[in-house]
């Protein structure tokens, strides 16, 4: 089947605002709550009194010296305050291993869009985009823009994350995984699913890998191995080497690195895999987690180095 040359619409994750955290799942100290409150006071009272269109960050002074991902979220100043709080949820729950590094941060532009040429797309969240804008800033890091819109369903089209004003955070982290690399893990719509698990788009996911049958060759095993994304974290084989000498896919220790069935590509007669047996967000925004391997692969396919 001919090979389409685009990218996955929906190709997260991640965390927010480059304000050190008392821990991974802790709450932001009251006073910096506090400063980030009055910074939007005075950002929303200069678009009220002002022709201007601001750029505010919405990362604090006492932000990380690096910073990977920059969320440049695009919005009218009503959603202001939403995008601080999004920041703040997502920057304690993706939150990097290194403290030296912070996974993102962030900036809020009122500068392009304007609410009245918003309307959905199939029912979809959807703006039009006026600037093309740099997949990296002056210091490195790379951006992905969140475009902050009145109605309609999430989506991510070609690294662009759409996000209704009133979706959860959690709804946030799913497609900012999309933004950074990641497929669903759960089934997908019967024609996308075809499409996407037949190779048909030129998006190659970094917790996912497709094959045409639950068995493989050696040789096969071997090739599947080197060109996993996550090969270098892998703990332990792949599948059941049988007397015939085939290997049978599929991981037995569900506590470690390895290859788990996902059900992305069920019924179209391809297997997707994974690296974990557990839940994740990409499979269950609402309850699931962001493995710190998933970290780990999106600051390696950043620094080029998958």
């Amino acid at each position: 089947m001919k090979r389409v040359n685009r990218s996955l619409t929906f190709v997260l994750l991640l965390a927010v605002g480059c304000i050190a955290s008392a821990g991974r799942y802790g709450y932001l100290q009251a006073e910096r709550q506090a400063s980030v409150k009055q910074q939007i006071r005075v950002v929303a009272n200069a678009i009220q009194t002002s022709s201007y269109t601001p750029i505010i960050s919405l990362s604090p002074a006492t932000q990380l010296p690096q910073c990977v991902v920059k969320l440049r979220f695009h919005g009218t100043q009503a959603s202001l305050e939403r995008a601080q709080y999004w920041l703040q949820f997502i920057e304690q729950d993706l939150q990097l291993v290194d403290m030296s590094t912070a996974l993102v941060c962030g900036e809020f532009t009122t500068q392009f869009i304007g609410m009245d040429g918003c309307s959905e797309d199939n029912g979809r969240a959807w703006c039009p985009l006026a600037p093309v804008y740099a997949q990296r800033d002056a210091a490195g890091s790379a951006i992905v823009d969140i475009v902050i819109t009145p109605s309609g369903l999430a989506n991510t089209r070609n690294g662009v994350v759409f996000l209704h004003e009133q979706a959860s955070a959690l709804v946030l982290r799913h497609e900012l995984g999309h933004a950074l690399g990641f497929a669903d893990e759960y089934s997908m719509l019967p024609e996308l699913a075809t499409q996407f698990c037949a190779g048909e788009f030129d998006f190659r996911p970094l917790n996912m890998v497709i094959t045409q049958n639950d068995w493989v060759t050696n040789a096969e095993y071997k090739k599947l191995t080197r060109q996993l994304p996550w090969q270098r974290y892998i703990e332990q084989e792949l599948g059941v080497l049988e007397p015939s000498g085939i290997w049978r896919l599929g991981s037995q220790n569900k506590e470690k690195v390895g290859l788990f069935a996902a059900e992305t590509c069920a019924g179209t007669g391809y297997y997707a895999w994974k690296p974990l047996a557990q839940k994740t967000f990409m499979q269950q925004h609402e309850i699931g987690e962001v493995p710190e391997l998933y970290l780990q692969l999106i600051q390696q396919s950043l620094a080029g180095s998958l």
